[in-house]
């Protein structure tokens, strides 16, 4: 089995969706994770929340975010049940990363110690010398054939 990768879905749901036609759409969500093998970790359900522009003709919306842990593969099949919702205006899925082994300071100072490194190979190789300028009036004489003055 993959290994599980946390996940945000952040659903924008209709204002005038009843309580029970909300958990509905949490049910949905919850037994198409369990049945290929996920689960979700935490629901949060916020009040009515004001948005900047019209959605659906209005501009209140319930903002539902669901964090769970799946293995990544049918996310797209995911996507195609969420559109036909009616009563979901909008949604977005974001792969998150679990806590504590995100990216940190210490790992970007490490990180650029190493590039650091490569780039001191790379500029220790040793640079040609440089010729003479009577050399090159030699080699431009010869080229051309005539003496340049």
């Amino acid at each position: 089995m993959n290994q599980l990768k946390p996940y945000l879905l952040t659903l924008l749901i209709h204002p005038q969706v009843e309580s029970d036609e909300k958990n509905e759409i949490e049910k949905l969500i919850r037994n198409w994770l369990e049945e290929r093998g996920g689960n979700i970790k935490e629901v949060k359900t916020e009040e009515k929340r004001r948005v900047a522009y019209t959605i659906g003709h209005t501009q209140q919306v319930l903002l539902m975010n669901i964090n769970f842990e799946f293995s990544g593969e049918n996310l797209a099949e995911l996507d195609g049940k969420l559109r036909r919702q009616k009563k979901i205006l909008r949604f977005r899925m974001f792969q998150t990363e679990p806590r504590g082994e995100g990216k940190t300071l210490k790992d970007a100072t490490a990180r650029n110690a190493v590039q650091k490194t490569e780039k001191e190979t790379v500029s220790t190789v040793p640079a040609k010398e440089k010729a003479p300028i009577e050399k090159l009036d030699e080699k431009i004489e010869e080229i051309l054939g005539e003496e340049v003055l």
